[in-house]
């Protein structure tokens, strides 16, 4: 994530117990995480029994519809023929 967003790449970042004010990435993207009464925790394991629901709750098709958007906001625009770009 650090990587891609320092080279000017799009990210999609999903946070759970971490801060993404601490430990988000810089640059072009979006974080996708919950607004939890417990995150952020930090915690490497969740403190609730068989939670997890920071993590649990970012669904697939969220994620997908997210990353979808930044790979479109990332297009170029189609080239013509006869042009050079």
């Amino acid at each position: 994530m650090h990587i891609a967003a320092a080279a000017g790449t799009p990210v999609l970042a999903l946070f759970g117990p971490t801060d993404p004010r601490r430990t988000g990435p810089l640059g072009p993207g979006r974080v996708l995480r919950r607004d939890l009464p417990c995150s952020p925790c930090l915690a490497r394991r969740c403190r609730i029994p068989e939670q997890y629901r920071c993590m649990r709750e970012l669904g697939v098709a969220e994620v997908l519809r997210e990353a979808r958007e930044l790979v479109r906001m990332g297009e170029a625009p189609p080239r013509r023929e006869g042009t050079d770009g």
